[in-house]
């Protein structure tokens, strides 16, 4: 490279990539944001169990994926109450169950989730 003066441009190609990321990067990460206000806000306002529901918001921003299990292990909150603010996070559409069962169940932030995979597509195999 430096013989033929090709720096440069692998140089500019190579900035070129890293500001193209940071910029990708920022608008996701101001995208979370905006996603967390607005979520927190819905909470606030339609819950009528909205202190227990942010605190089990609170920790779907943290891991994504959660069990109703561990929220009563995190939160100290009863499996009743725990259950009724899921109910209210699905009903919001904030979170999701994707398992399917009745016990064991899973719950993701799909919306967060989304956000975050942006642009990891697998790259594609080659038959």
């Amino acid at each position: 490279m430096r013989e033929h003066g090709e720096w440069e441009a692998w140089l500019d190609f190579f900035l070129t990539g890293v500001a193209d990321t940071a910029n990708q990067a920022f608008d996701a990460a101001t995208r979370i944001v905006d996603l967390f206000k607005e979520d927190r806000e819905r909470i606030t306002t339609e819950s009528d169990r909205a202190g227990s529901a942010l605190r089990i918001y609170d920790l779907f921003q943290q891991n994504p994926f959660l069990t109703a299990n561990q929220l009563v292990q995190k939160t100290g909150l009863s499996t009743p109450t725990v259950n009724a603010a899921l109910a209210d996070l699905e009903r919001f559409g904030i979170v999701e169950e994707i398992t399917g069962r009745k016990r064991g169940r899973v719950f993701s932030y799909r919306r967060y989730l989304a956000i975050l995979s942006e642009g990891t597509d697998p790259l594609p195999t080659t038959a």
